[in-house]
């Protein structure tokens, strides 16, 4: 309650001693998770390097996401944020900005669509002349949080487009001036073996371990393709599984890549299998084609990409529709400590035969 009470008041102090100040670049924060970021460097790709240099971009993001920034990048300004440090401390964040204390940006958009205490104090906190956000998914504010954080802000925006990928580009597009017509698509040579992703963020987005056995012994019989299971330090649960499959052709790296190796992995893979996971937008950035295995928790605001956004060699999407779909996946069915049924259903044959499309 007493760390709940110095958060809020932090919050309406930074808001109160708010001066309205005109600089210079524009800073984009984005706190969230490695899928939501990859999102947004799929738009950051659309954009002329050129052109993206003398935005004079400066991005708060999640403190173990720098490295990917500055690789893929390094013209834009990348600032880690210690996302638990940065909440539990008050020397931490005093710390981080005072970097920012003689520094005005001409605008500060918060790219966080379900914005938190985090997102809304960091931005309150930066000197801007005008501040931006989207009204967003606000499940994980109180209501005093949700009013306190809507005053942080100059504008509001509905976030029109039905993807996050179509709302971020609609709104770095009209606030930056952007011309997309100038992408060009970067092709990079593949390899020759399959990258297969069997982790979710949470067990009941996880399609079940036993048919992505299948689906490898399949591509094993009918392919010469490696396979190379990957996972993050959470997923490495799931080894036990595939450790009857080793052999010259199958690695199993779960846990034991950085995320630039990874991303490096997914880049030249031939093709990808994958839950609803951040090895999506991954293979989405890179333009790897593969099939990912979704549900109907967030069914549309994240995958799969709409037509309107205009990309190539996107991923495809296997799904079981039912008439529950966007419960936020809070599944009234009984699972247990399995998949959610509109993930289990899906048959191993079914990701088979759209994955076979790219072998």
């Amino acid at each position: 309650m007493i760390r709940k009470f110095i958060k809020t008041f932090s919050l309406l102090k930074t808001i109160l001693l708010r001066k309205k100040v005109d600089g210079t670049g524009v800073a984009l924060v984005k706190l969230d998770a490695i899928g939501d970021f990859f999102i947004l460097l799929s738009v950051l790709k659309l954009i002329d390097k050129n052109e993206l240099e003398e935005k004079k971009l400066t991005i708060f993001c999640s403190h173990i996401l720098v490295t990917l920034g500055e690789n893929f990048y390094p013209v834009i300004d990348w600032v880690g944020v210690d996302l638990k440090k940065f909440e539990a401390s008050g020397f931490y964040r005093a710390k981080l900005l005072s970097n920012f204390k003689n520094k005005s940006f001409s605008t500060v958009i918060n790219l966080v669509y379900s914005r938190d205490w985090k997102s809304d104090f960091l931005v309150s906190s930066l000197t801007s002349s005008h501040k931006l956000c989207f009204f967003g998914d606000l499940a994980k504010q109180g209501r005093l949080g949700r009013w306190l954080g809507a005053k942080a802000y100059d504008q509001r925006l509905t976030g029109k487009c039905l993807t996050e990928f179509d709302s971020l580009k609609a709104i770095l597009g009209e606030v930056l001036n952007i011309d997309y017509s100038k992408w060009s698509v970067e092709r990079v040579t593949k390899g020759s073996y399959i990258v297969i992703f069997p982790g979710a963020s949470w067990f009941g987005k996880a399609w079940p371990a036993e048919n992505f056995k299948k689906v490898i012994g399949k591509i094993l019989i009918d392919t010469n393709l490696d396979i190379k299971i990957c996972g993050g330090p959470s997923d490495k649960h799931l080894e036990v599984h595939f450790k009857d499959l080793l052999n010259n052709r199958v690695e199993v790296l779960i846990g034991n890549t950085s995320l630039l190796q990874l991303s490096d992995l997914i880049n030249k893979a031939r093709s990808i299998l994958t839950n609803d996971t951040s090895a999506a937008h991954m293979a989405q950035y890179f333009g790897t084609k593969g099939v990912a295995l979704i549900g109907g928790g967030h069914f549309g605001r994240f995958l799969p990409y709409s037509n309107a956004s205009n990309r190539v060699d996107s991923v495809k999407v296997i799904n079981k529709k039912m008439p529950c779909y966007g419960c936020n996946w809070n599944c009234h069915f009984e699972h247990g400590s399995g998949a959610v049924p509109c993930i289990s259903e899906i048959s191993w044959e079914e990701a088979y035969s759209e994955l076979k499309v790219f072998l």
